[in-house]
């Protein structure tokens, strides 16, 4: 579900996006009338741009987190680091799955390097984020969004906490 939605407003965005894959399903191209755009992994991302560029150009959908990790060179990165630190503003369960701090960190756990997290709020899910060691949260869930001023002390805030506890 869209992070941030009411439980009405994923009920509508998820009946938006199963009219989108009628539609496609629909329409010519290369792979217009395919029976599994609504269910195939990343095409309702975006508000279903994935499903449209699929289905109407023909695209290949690829994790936006590997290729990150690709261009940025992270694996010749990874062999000077004693430890690893990711970040996301809201880190839960969709975290998982091929975003980019969970592949940076599943990549330095294959390298043995420790990985810790530091987030803005923890969400529902965040204990399938099994590659941390550690984490550390500026916010409790569910509270209310804090200003631009208040988030930056707050993370700075999180990060020294997790900082001293888990570096030598």
């Amino acid at each position: 579900p869209q992070k941030g939605a009411s439980p009405e407003a994923v009920d509508q965005l998820a009946l938006g996006l199963a009219r989108l894959a009628d539609v496609l399903r629909q329409q010519p191209g290369p792979c217009g009338g395919a029976p599994d755009l609504a269910t195939r992994p990343g095409t309702g991302a975006a508000g279903g741009i994935g499903a449209t560029a699929v289905a109407l150009l023909g695209a290949t959908l690829e994790s936006g987190g590997e290729l990150v990790y690709e261009a940025a060179g992270y694996d010749t990165r990874l062999v000077r680091c004693t430890h690893v630190l990711v970040a996301e503003g809201l880190m839960d369960g969709q975290t998982a799955h091929g975003k980019a701090p969970a592949v940076v960190a599943q990549h330095a756990t294959r390298h043995g390097l420790p990985v810790a997290a530091v987030m803005g709020q923890p969400g529902p899910g965040l204990d399938q984020l099994v590659f941390l060691d550690d984490h550390e949260a500026a916010r409790a869930p569910g509270a209310a969004l804090p200003t631009a001023k208040e988030a930056a002390v707050e993370l700075t805030a999180a990060t020294e906490r997790l900082a001293a506890r888990w570096l030598p």
